[in-house]
């Protein structure tokens, strides 16, 4: 349906759609854009994670599941691997060696040049965080 207004400009008029069929398809676009913001965020928030080589010192009984605090201390001169140290001096167990591992280190850009970490132990590796 069409109407013709004075100075000849044409309205076209939508008979057919419902205000509350407007509100709808609104909702949804709002509901996208919600979703797409949250999604920016998360990916925004997660920490980058690397995996290095590090020659790793733990206690003799250092179990699958435990939680450490560890230092990351300069390079093995031989080897110039990084020393990850988890055996640290309040610990009163035997010291089990070192150990040459893949250590996952998960960090933000702002604090991946500190030495603190935390470190969990899992079956077959180390995955430290700070």
């Amino acid at each position: 349906m069409s109407d013709h207004h004075a100075d000849g400009a044409g309205v076209v008029c939508f008979s057919g759609v419902r205000p509350s069929n407007i509100r709808e398809a609104m909702k949804k676009k709002i509901v996208i854009l919600a979703a797409a913001i949250a999604l920016v965020l998360l990916m925004g928030y997660s920490k980058p994670s690397q995996t290095r080589r590090v020659i790793v010192s733990t206690p003799e009984n250092w179990s699958a599941g435990e939680v450490r605090d560890c230092v990351l201390t300069s390079d093995d001169p031989a080897s110039k691997l990084p020393r990850l140290d988890c055996d640290l001096p309040a610990s009163n167990t035997r010291q089990s060696g070192r150990s040459v591992i893949e250590v996952r280190f998960t960090t933000t850009a702002e604090r991946q040049l500190y030495v603190e970490w935390t470190c969990e132990r899992t079956n077959n590796s180390v995955i430290c965080e700070n």
